[in-house]
């Protein structure tokens, strides 16, 4: 059994190694324009890539950002609900981030808490709901309508 796995790991690599070769050999063989468009596309592909992955890693960012977020709006329902803290659509209760922190409420990893800081407004609707608007400020991200104070 052992054998035979050996044996086919083997005639892969030979495969392989043959495919590359007959590739390389039709390479020589193109002419010249044929080989520097190959060279072109290639590169362009290959650039495309890296771009796509960088975007990929930017967007993971985001969404770190986005989940906070999303985590802060939570925190700050849960705390007013338990607090009965009733702000109106014209008269909205500030909670801050690093209150949220404190009181338990919420946990951050050490990088958000080192850089952001934060608040929920948060309401009652026309129909009595409990709402939640959550704004961030971190390196490198801003919720629109932050404003510090």
């Amino acid at each position: 059994m052992v054998g035979m796995k050996k044996k086919k790991k083997n005639n892969i690599f030979a495969n392989l190694k043959q495919l590359f070769k007959n590739i390389g050999n039709g390479f020589k063989n193109l002419n010249k324009t044929t080989k520097s468009l190959i060279v072109l596309w290639t590169c362009i592909i290959l650039i495309l890539i890296v771009v796509i992955l960088i975007s990929n890693v930017n967007n993971k960012h985001l969404s770190n950002y986005t989940n906070l977020e999303q985590d802060l709006k939570k925190a700050a329902l849960k705390y007013a609900e338990e607090k009965e803290l009733l702000g109106t659509n014209s008269q909205k209760v500030r909670l801050d981030l690093e209150g949220l922190v404190d009181d338990g409420y919420l946990k951050i990893t050490e990088e958000d808490n080192d850089s952001c800081i934060g608040y929920a407004l948060v309401y009652s609707d026309d129909e009595g709901n409990l709402k939640a608007k959550p704004y961030l400020s971190c390196k490198g991200y801003t919720t629109d309508g932050f404003v510090i104070g």
